[in-house]
């Protein structure tokens, strides 16, 4: 097992590596297991490459809920309707919309 942080392929063959695996449509973690490198190694190659690398635990990845809520923004609904929705936490939803300033209301004015 190799130690933490290492990579003992060198920059040019860790970039093949996540091509390659990406290619197959492996995810980081078995990227890093069938290759023999690091997990921190895949994900950094992966990230100079541009390459999103399908989710390792079921999660989506980095920016799903901010084109979600941008999809939402003229639709009228309010942030916890908008998490309901998609199935996002509240809080998510909110730091987008305050984020951004969307101006997607909080809650339904009567």
């Amino acid at each position: 097992m190799k130690p933490r942080g290492s990579n003992t392929l060198g920059y040019g063959s860790t970039m093949d590596v996540v091509k390659e695996g990406h290619k197959l449509g492996l995810n980081a973690v078995q990227i890093a297991k069938q290759y023999g490198i690091t997990y921190a190694a895949v994900r950094g190659g992966a990230y100079r490459l541009g390459i999103i690398l399908p989710s390792v635990n079921g999660r989506a990845g980095y920016g799903h809920v901010k084109s979600l809520v941008f999809q939402e923004m003229d639709s009228g609904l309010t942030i916890r309707q908008i998490a309901e929705k998609h199935g996002l936490k509240v809080s998510s939803v909110k730091c987008v919309n305050d984020s951004f300033k969307l101006g997607i209301s909080r809650s339904k004015r009567r």
